[in-house]
């Protein structure tokens, strides 16, 4: 993993602990197949993002929300797929 990918994670795991009273929206944004979906299911806790390994499509083909402890998680298909930028 690169350090900025690191330190990313570690900014949103910080920001997930603070516990705001309303919901806040965090956007995932990045290239296909990046691990936007992955790293969703990760703060989540369980599967709710399609994810897996689709050799640089991206299976996320549209915007998708997830609720989760106060926090909407907003995936998005990859910046490479020019239809859906």
């Amino acid at each position: 993993m690169k350090k900025s990918f690191v330190t990313i994670i570690f900014v949103m795991i910080a920001f997930c602990q603070l516990g705001f009273a309303q919901p806040e929206r965090l956007i995932f944004l990045g290239n296909p197949g990046a691990g936007k979906s992955t790293l969703i299911n990760s703060l989540i806790g369980k599967d709710v993002a399609k994810a897996g390994v689709s050799a640089g499509t991206g299976l996320t083909t549209e915007f998708a929300e997830y609720e989760h402890n106060d926090f909407i998680y907003i995936d998005t298909p990859g910046l490479a797929d020019s239809l859906t930028r």
